[in-house]
């Protein structure tokens, strides 16, 4: 008798672990999007894939000084954006992702993609990058304004959710510097993040804007 029950008992503990280890595994799936992100990063590059995001209204200021909203330059221009976030004081991540954006300048312009894709630099530091030092910038990495336009970031409470809804993070660090993430963001020409790319996959981002 007590063997039965030891086995009924067994028995009866298999089943609550496997009952366990499949619910687990239900919320692993749901929650990585099917099992294709592991990571916070990963997980919002396959969510943004998966459902791109419509920008909201952000006011940024230009290199004429003139404020506009984000989400207009998109419908305006009416073409697909590489976007990255950038701060004229940076010398790693930015620096890097300019020079990246230097190529895929050449790159629009040797074939003639001038009309179909553009690039965006926003500073994300208006309280040291004026439209003058942005344009000094601008200057220095010899970017064309029919192809790449630079734009700095409000001053405004809204700046965070601007931060939020491209999943930038920006960490304020010593001697007026940030610590922050970098990646390249594509928006389509309705203003919608639909997807996020490393800083050296420029022909990756290039091929699917050209394709939007």
């Amino acid at each position: 008798m007590n063997s039965v029950n030891q086995t009924a008992s067994l028995l009866k503990t298999f089943a609550i672990c496997c009952l366990l280890i499949g619910t687990a595994s239900l919320i692993l799936f749901k929650s990585t999007l099917g099992g294709e992100a592991f990571t916070t990063e990963s997980l919002r590059r396959a969510e943004i894939a998966q459902s791109p995001k419509m920008i909201s209204t952000f006011e940024v200021t230009d290199l004429n000084n003139q404020k506009k909203y984000l989400k207009d330059i998109f419908l305006e221009d009416n073409k697909s954006y590489i976007v990255g976030f950038i701060y004229t004081n940076c010398a790693t991540y930015c620096a890097a992702q300019s020079s990246n954006f230097q190529q895929l300048q050449q790159k629009i312009d040797s074939r003639g993609l001038h009309d179909r894709v553009g690039l965006l630099s926003i500073s994300f530091d208006p309280d040291h990058d004026s439209p003058e030092k942005v344009r000094s910038y601008a200057k220095k990495y010899q970017a064309d304004e029919k192809i790449w336009k630079f734009s700095i970031a409000g001053k405004d409470n809204l700046r965070a959710q601007l931060f939020d809804q491209f999943g930038v993070i920006v960490i304020p660090a010593e001697l007026g510097e940030f610590e922050h993430n970098s990646a390249l963001l594509l928006v389509d020409k309705g203003g919608r993040i639909i997807r996020v790319f490393d800083d050296n996959q420029i022909d990756e981002a290039l091929n699917q804007a050209i394709s939007l």
